[in-house]
């Protein structure tokens, strides 16, 4: 599976993007380095720099609207956020992206 982070495609579980991703939390006193490493791996891992609660939150706010319309598994729990078998996966409507 191909991901987006910016400009740069990368593939989940390839060289760049597997499950032994690099931690950035060294470098957040140092700006310009932080912009090399995304530079070069394309993106940032940063632990425990947002609050879990919110995250979940977030996550679970994204995962509820998905449901909504339809892309998720109604016989699943909106949590486990598992896609409904022949979902078709399109852009965001903007009403959406305000919702969420």
């Amino acid at each position: 599976m191909e991901v987006r982070f910016g400009e740069r495609r990368l593939e989940i579980g390839g060289p760049y993007l597997g499950a032994d991703l690099r931690e950035s939390n060294d470098l957040l006193d140092d700006p310009s380095s932080l912009r090399v490493r995304l530079d070069q791996e394309g993106y940032l891992l940063l632990r425990g720099l947002q609050d879990p609660k919110k995250v979940s939150a977030a996550r679970l706010a994204i995962l509820e609207r998905l449901a909504e319309e339809g892309l998720l598994d109604p016989a699943s729990p909106v949590a486990d956020g598992v896609i409904r078998r022949g979902s078709a996966w399109v852009r965001p409507r903007p009403c959406a992206v305000r919702k969420i």
